[in-house]
């Protein structure tokens, strides 16, 4: 430096060198700002971290599909047997039954072309008939209160005849015993000569007739008597002929009505529970026509556990294993709210359902992709809401996440990686 100095003083004069040699702000010095050295370093802690998460962290991968809740063995439908009109309904939804229980009647419509419905003609002529014969029944009774009125008349009258008799018998046989005590004083005197023969005879006579009147008047009473006895025998016979047409009456109604339920039963149909449970779709109402196989309503069966009937498109189903953890959104409880139900695969179908076999209809199984029925066992039967457990009704849609596959970050990102390398 001081070569070059001396060098240039010939060349320039000597404040001009002092000048550029002095300097008014001092040396000049290149430091690095503090704030990159902390950027450096935040980087170099992420990529530590970022390197950590992809060996260390897993993602499980989800399938979310829909489904609806069934009872574990299904549901009991009811389906018409023959068409015909309901009747009668008999149960409400969400009524209890039992096995046997009777549910719908139902009549079947078949008509005669000549002579119309040759089933209600029959059933109209019976009920025609059960009429007459319960007219036949009240005459009877009539018939035979009428008769036993004339026969406690009869019985009345025979009665006072009775009477009268007896009193003349009475009559007679005082008189008869009169002409005995005075013949006895006349056999006493006769042999005084007081009395004569002529006047005996006279005595005997009237003696002899007032003992021919009584003969003749106790005939007359044992007449009566038997008159009586039999009148009073057929006041006891007349309620048992009574009650014995009446019976026959009876009895020709029961026929009647025999004939006439046999008749009704061709036509009416009664539809029956075959499983006890619990009525929880009822499709029909009274009056309305039915056809063969058409749906009349559908039980639950009692006691039943609900489980979930998940449809998955065959695509998300290479994964899927039995024992895989599922989450259940149910739709009538919000998840935000109440949270979700847990379960696990229990059953996975073998081969794809028909179109009609499948039951919800979303727009996931709006395409071609084939579908397949994937059971779950849930793990709680009801649900909490609003401090309360709720149970889970049969019919229920709801959404379900299926976990299926857990792998760690690194195998995700490096996934084609992997997948080059096996072909």
């Amino acid at each position: 430096m001081q070569p070059e100095i001396q060098s240039r003083e010939g060349l320039l004069r000597i404040e001009v060198v002092n000048a550029r040699q002095a300097s008014a702000f001092g040396k000049v010095r290149l430091v690095v700002p503090v704030s990159a050295m902390m950027i450096a370093w935040l980087g170099l802690l992420l990529t530590l971290a970022l390197a950590v998460w992809l060996v260390l962290g897993h993602y499980t991968r989800r399938v979310h599909v829909s489904g609806v809740l069934s009872p574990v063995g299904g549901l009991a439908p009811l389906e018409s047997s023959t068409p015909g009109i309901i009747t009668r309904v008999l149960v409400q939804e969400g009524d209890a039954v039992s096995a046997g229980t009777p549910l719908l009647l139902i009549t079947q419509e078949e008509t005669a072309a000549t002579t119309g419905d040759t089933r209600k003609s029959i059933s109209e002529a019976l009920q025609q008939s059960q009429t007459s014969l319960a007219e036949d029944v009240q005459l009877t009774s009539r018939s035979a209160d009428d008769q036993r009125r004339t026969l406690i008349s009869d019985h009345a009258s025979l009665q006072r005849q009775l009477a009268q008799i007896d009193d003349q018998i009475s009559i007679w046989r005082a008189s008869s015993d009169r002409q005995g005590a005075i013949l006895e004083k006349i056999h006493t005197k006769l042999a005084a000569g007081v009395v004569s023969d002529v006047q005996l005879e006279e005595m005997e006579s009237q003696q002899d007739n007032a003992r021919g009147q009584v003969s003749s008047l106790q005939r007359d009473r044992l007449q009566l008597a038997q008159q009586i006895a039999e009148n009073e025998a057929q006041q006891r016979q007349v309620p048992i002929d009574a009650q014995q047409k009446r019976s026959d009456f009876q009895r020709k109604i029961l026929d009647s009505k025999q004939i006439l339920l046999q008749t009704e039963a061709d036509r009416l149909i009664v539809v029956r529970s075959q499983v006890g449970g619990t009525i929880a779709n009822l499709l029909v109402h009274p009056g309305q026509s039915v056809t063969t196989g058409r749906s009349l309503l559908t039980i639950v069966p009692k006691d039943a556990r609900m489980q979930a009937e998940l449809l998955v498109p065959s695509q998300a189903l290479g994964f899927l294993k039995e024992g895989d953890r599922v989450i259940l959104h149910y739709a009538a409880y919000s998840y935000q709210k109440f949270g979700s139900g847990d379960g696990r695969i229990y059953r996975i179908s073998k081969s794809a359902m028909n179109s009609e076999d499948v039951r919800i209809q979303s727009e996931a199984q709006s395409g071609s992709d084939p579908m397949y029925r994937v059971i779950v066992n849930l793990d709680r039967q009801t649900i909490s809401a609003y401090g309360e457990e709720r149970n889970l009704t049969s019919g229920m849609s709801l959404d379900a996440d299926i976990m299926v596959e857990r792998r760690s970050m690194l195998e995700w990102v490096f996934e084609p990686l992997y997948g080059m390398a096996k072909r």
